[in-house]
């Protein structure tokens, strides 16, 4: 809600990249695959055995911790309202316009019509995004430019653009002078990619997440066993799976660590096995039942 008013503000796809983060992660977490199940809070690990212990220990003792399944009903459910407004107005989050200038903010199936000074532009755009990296803009009516947004986690894009004028970027937009009938065709290259936090974020300090386009994933414990033991490669090998999720899975390489069975011991005395570790779309995790979970996870 407030990176809507804030691009509609200043022209700055940092917004429309930090709503589309949101989106597709942290609201998608937040309900069951079924849409009847929330969740207040998204934690980026989960250990059920944690819970296990902390539910043991006695009242004023007990330490906050995120539940692990979903629910139908909180004691105040004032966020499932919120989310069903969000939903019901997701057509305003895809484009914008100020004077002459349409702007493409995140990439969805729709059709708007839009009246500026200059007539009724008709905006269309083909794409099954974020599963794949194509988008196809559609433009007819009256001329227009129309401002793309290039995502900031895309690192190679194409771009194929019929009867619209390439005018270059600004602000994190491609712009195009189109007439009537334009069509843009853009491709982001959604490989797979391992992303490092900020060494200030003290808590992913020395850890990576995978990110696949605008989605982020995780390791959970029905797919992989114990999840603590597992260490990311440098180079992830990915696969990806079809889960049902609508996003794809991905089987990635790894290692899995055995200990000596010594609480503390060497480091050498380590023992490193390679394995193939699945990550699911974190919006997908804790739909299969209670399981440990984790977003950021070390690399060999």
């Amino acid at each position: 809600l407030f990176c809507r008013r804030l691009w509609l503000i200043e022209a700055d796809g940092r917004y429309a990249d930090t709503a589309e983060r949101a989106l597709y992660n942290t609201v998608l977490s937040g309900i069951s695959l079924s849409g009847d199940s929330f969740f207040y809070e998204n934690p980026l690990a989960v250990d059920p055995r944690r819970n296990a212990f902390n539910d043991s220990r006695p009242e004023g003792l007990k330490e906050h911790l995120p539940i692990l399944e979903r629910v139908k009903v909180f004691g105040c459910s004032c966020c499932p309202p919120n989310v069903a407004r969000f939903v019901e107005s997701i057509g305003k989050y895809i484009y914008s316009y100020d004077g002459d200038t349409v702007y493409v903010h995140q990439f969805m199936q729709s059709d708007t019509d839009i009246d500026m000074n200059g007539g009724t532009v008709h905006i269309s755009q083909i794409t099954d995004y974020p599963s794949d990296g194509g988008v196809t803009v559609c433009i007819g009516g009256a001329p227009v430019k129309l401002a793309v947004r290039i995502p900031s986690w895309c690192r190679d894009f194409s771009v194929e653009a019929k009867l619209a004028e390439n005018l270059g970027t600004s602000g994190g937009y491609m712009l195009f002078d189109c007439r009537d009938g334009a069509k843009i065709e853009l491709y982001f290259d959604m490989s797979p990619v391992i992303v490092s936090a900020d060494p200030s974020v003290h808590e992913d300090s020395g850890k990576v997440a995978v990110m696949r386009g605008p989605v982020v994933y995780c390791a959970e414990g029905v797919d992989n066993g114990d999840i603590f033991s597992l260490s990311l490669s440098s180079e992830l090998n990915a696969e990806p799976v079809d889960l049902g999720f609508g996003i794809p899975a991905l089987d990635v390489d790894g290692t899995r660590i055995s200990g000596s069975g010594a609480l503390y011991a060497p480091a050498d005395e380590m023992k490193h096995e390679p394995t193939r570790i699945r990550l699911i779309p974190y919006f997908a995790f804790a739909n299969r039942g209670e399981s440990d979970m984790q977003v950021w996870m070390s690399i060999r």
